[in-house]
């Protein structure tokens, strides 16, 4: 199916028509499918949520009617389907309507599977494997469909069109719809698909009677006589075909050859043109590159002029030795390696000449490289070897890892990041370069010096976190570091500041850009691993009592995973004050994972946070942290932690009971931009 725009043939669909038998397939009980699929939904719901995923309908595309599911782990789903009123008329035009075949499309959006992909799915269908039809489908009930894979690469599922009785109308196998892909995602896809590659695959040449060979126009481009030339035209002549030869070298005179050239085409009414080049000369190999420029100026010389002949243009052939790499032990002519290019360009630019290389080894059959050009195949690009004949195919040849490419980086002036290229391999975690940008305006660009891990990069690293607005977020919330650039409008920060922040486009790397309103100034006695580590843990703390629970003094709070980064921080915060009322109680409780960790507990520290209580008074916080052990087995050593003072320490009225320990968790502790960092 094709449409034209702006001029151009744009190709929307194409499929290939095939026969069957006209084994009808057995009939569904209606009675049973229906009980096997109780839960009902709306049709109006369902474009609702296809509404929402950017996928709008208008009017006629409504078909949708009742979508019956079945109960948790049911692959099918059943939905009444039948087309508006206002053009069942044209159903007599189509085998299918258009409007009928999308319906079935949106069927799979009422399965639990698809549904639970949310907006990964956009249910734009891209391909059919087969699609069936076994009669009229103007009698059309029931779409009945099995969801064959939900997944974040895709769907595929398969359909029947069923009557009110449950004949089987039409069927359809192997639908595909895609995934939405981010933004990076999507340019890794494209220039996946766009990376490919050309093999060789041997075919058998098609017989083919010759009762009208025609005639023929051999040019020989062969300083001295060729003997594949001549066999060859001895060959077309043994099946009938007029020839005409004429000789052409690069090094001629090309005046007179042109003059000749012309006066054939004029008179000829050739149906082929054949260009046979000559046999490797011998020279030396620093000579390949002028040769090769030799033949493509040649051939441009030569092929300038078919173009231009009057009525139905000759069919233009490029026969070469050995300039393709078709086996594995062949060594390439690279003198005539080039003109493969040019071939190809020929034909994207002249498509009517049919532009055709046909490759070939020393042993050449001249019967059977004239039996392919009398048979006039449709291949545009082949090959001889040993007397077997190749054509050449694409296929995709995405890049592997082992074809990536190593450079030498310095962290001080160069950009690099870490990335994992396999989610869930660890191992594949690894340092890629990354040029360097300008910040933006309301940007800065800042040169890391620590950043955090959080379990967040946890569920990055195994591809579980969810994208964000359409991205998936990248190793590194937060990082702490020195404004190396700002952008224009920045008026807060200036180069040389030490300033904390955080970033969504991720953290592990040596440079980050990120918004000037998301990185604050670092206090003189603030180290850039404390600003690192507790952004996120301080962040989440905040928000969590201040604005998600709203708590208020004199109000407790049961801190779970108080060793961990978030309960951590929370107990070394100051207790909210009000006037006239007493001062909360923080409670602190711990478990077993500090063990785990190779990390010991500190004692716990109490402090008074109002100057009026005596020491009778409850404690206003009960707070832990940890130290390690010494030694720490390598699991805690691995860690960078860091020594922290609780807020209340600062207190004027407070007392302690403990010192300050140090503070490690799994969400707290910190990477720095060093060889060390990337373990």
């Amino acid at each position: 199916m094709e449409t034209n725009q702006g001029g151009e043939q744009a190709r929307h669909a194409a499929a290939v028509l095939q026969a069957a038998d006209d084994e009808q397939p057995p009939a569904r009980d209606m009675s049973a499918l229906l009980a096997a699929h109780p839960h009902r939904e709306d049709g109006d719901e369902v474009r609702r949520r296809l509404d929402a995923r950017g996928v709008q309908f208008g009017p006629a595309f409504t078909a949708l009617g009742t979508v019956y599911a079945g109960d948790e782990g049911t692959d099918t789903v059943l939905a009444e389907v039948a087309l508006p009123r206002q053009i069942r008329s044209q159903q007599d035009a189509y085998g299918i309507h258009p409007a009928l075949l999308d319906t079935c499309f949106q069927c799979i959006e009422g399965h639990r599977d698809v549904q639970a992909l949310g907006e990964e799915v956009l249910g734009l269908p891209r391909g059919v494997r087969r699609l069936r039809a076994y009669g009229s489908v103007r009698n059309a009930r029931y779409c009945y469909t099995r969801v064959v894979k939900a997944d974040d690469s895709g769907v595929e599922a398969d359909f029947e069109l069923l009557d009110e009785h449950g004949t089987v109308l039409l069927t359809m196998q192997g639908g595909q719809w895609g995934a939405r892909l981010s933004g990076d995602a999507y340019k890794e896809r494209v220039l996946s698909e766009r990376l490919l590659a050309i093999e060789w695959r041997q075919q058998e040449p098609a017989e083919v009677e010759h009762p009208d060979a025609g005639s023929w126009l051999l040019v020989s481009t062969a300083a001295t006589a060729d003997v594949v030339a001549t066999r060859l035209t001895d060959a077309l002549k043994s099946h009938g075909a007029y020839c005409t030869t004429m000789c052409w070298p690069p090094r001629a005179d090309h005046v007179s050859n042109r003059e000749e050239f012309e006066n054939y085409l004029r008179t000829g009414g050739f149906s082929g043109v054949v260009i046979l080049t000559g046999p490797k000369n011998g020279d030396a190999h620093d000579q390949s590159p002028l040769l090769g420029r030799e033949y493509v100026q040649h051939l441009v010389r030569i092929t300038r002029e078919l173009p231009e002949v009057p009525g139905e243009a000759p069919r233009l052939y490029v026969v070469t030795r050995n300039a393709q790499k078709v086996l594995a032990g062949d060594v390439v002519n690279l003198e005539q390696a080039g003109l493969r290019g040019l071939v190809r360009v020929i034909g994207t630019e002249h498509p009517h000449l049919r532009a055709t290389q046909i490759d070939v080894d020393e042993a050449v059959d001249a019967d059977q490289l004239a039996q392919q050009l009398l048979g006039d195949s449709e291949e545009d690009e082949t090959a001889w070897r040993n007397g077997a004949w190749y054509v050449a195919r694409l296929y995709p040849a995405p890049l592997l890892p082992e074809e990536r490419k190593t450079t030498r980086a310095n962290h001080e002036r160069d950009g690099m990041r870490m990335q994992i290229r396999t989610f869930g391999d660890l191992e594949s975690m690894e340092l890629v370069a990354r040029e360097r940008v300008s910040p933006g305006p309301g940007q800065i660009e800042v040169a890391v010096s620590a950043s955090s891990i959080n379990f967040a990069d946890v569920l990055v690293a195994f591809g579980r976190y969810p994208a964000i607005e359409g991205r998936l977020p990248q190793l590194g919330t937060d990082f702490a570091g020195v404004v190396t650039a700002v952008g224009p409008d920045v008026t807060d920060h200036k180069v040389g500041d030490r300033v904390g922040g955080l970033s969504a486009d991720g953290c592990w790397g040596t440079f980050v850009i990120c918004d000037a309103r998301l990185a604050v100034p670092l206090p003189a006695g603030l180290s850039v691993e404390q600003a690192a580590a507790v952004t996120t843990a301080h962040a989440t703390a905040w928000y969590g009592l201040h604005e998600l629970a709203r708590m208020k003094a004199g109000e407790k709070v049961l801190i779970h995973s108080g060793t961990g980064g978030v309960g951590k921080r929370r107990s070394q915060w100051p207790a909210p004050q009000e006037p006239r009322s007493s001062p909360p109680q923080a409670v602190s409780s711990v478990g077993n994972c500090c063990a785990t960790w190779g990390l010991s507990m500190s004692t716990t520290r109490e402090a008074s946070r109002s100057p009026t209580k005596s020491a009778a008074t409850p404690p206003a916080t009960a707070w832990t942290s940890c130290s390690t052990r010494s030694p720490a087995p390598p699991s805690a050593r691995a860690w960078n932690c860091w020594p922290t003072e609780a807020d209340s320490s600062k207190s004027a009225n407070a007392t302690s009971t403990a010192t300050p320990g140090w503070g490690c968790s799994r969400s707290g502790a910190t990477c720095r931009s060093t060889a060390s960092i990337w373990r």
